[in-house]
């Protein structure tokens, strides 16, 4: 799974696919990027910081490998990948970073966005990145668009690795994508786990 996108880059790339294909490429993409509509979206943003180990995370990994849990956990379990897990933490076990002690790990942030383009991406090994783009005047836009098409480069105004985010919109548009369908807006949480499933949990 990709992840969750929403905003003005979104829109220009939806009227781009429904351009005819006998137009050249690159006209289609100047065309709808000039004829994409300006898109804000208003959101509350509550996130857990990226860790890639410390004391805390041996502690929590320790806690949930305790062979006394519930009967619902061990059921779990079964379609989780276990194998190498002894040597895993054996691993960890003799990695310095996990002795270090990360202040921020655990703890929640939060923060509220107004921007024309929100995007909330999956990088793998259990990390999301939240990614803020910048306002463009139309020319602008046009040449970020030919920029991320043709060159693989992307402008934004801030990128946030976490582990996991909670989006709760405020005054955004009636659906966001995720992989490329579009569901209505509502609050969600996403969590990335690491070498498993990725998830998308309406919130309460």
């Amino acid at each position: 799974m990709r992840g969750l996108q929403i905003g003005r880059f979104l829109e220009a790339s939806k009227r781009e696919d429904d351009m005819p294909r006998f137009l050249n490429d690159k006209l289609r993409t100047l065309w709808s990027h000039y004829r994409a509509p300006v898109v804000k979206c208003k959101a509350e943003i509550r996130y857990l910081p990226y860790c890639d180990g410390c004391s805390k995370c041996k502690e929590e990994r320790l806690r949930k490998s305790d062979p006394q849990r519930s009967l619902f956990q061990r059921v779990v379990s079964v379609f989780r990948p276990s194998v190498y897990a002894g040597q895993r933490h054996a691993e960890e076990s003799s990695d310095p970073k996990w002795d270090r002690l990360n202040a921020s790990c655990g703890s929640w942030e939060s923060f509220c966005v107004d921007s024309t383009e929100l995007n909330i991406l999956a990088q793998g090994n259990g990390k999301l990145e939240i990614q803020i783009g910048k306002e463009f005047s139309t020319t602008e836009f046009i040449r970020e668009g030919l920029r991320r098409k043709y060159k693989g480069l992307y402008d934004f105004s801030s990128r946030i690795p976490c582990q996991e985010v909670e989006l709760i919109p405020l005054d955004s548009p009636e659906n966001y994508s995720i992989d490329n369908e579009d569901f209505p807006v509502k609050p969600i949480r996403m969590q990335v786990l690491r070498n498993k499933v990725y998830f998308f949990t309406p919130l309460p």
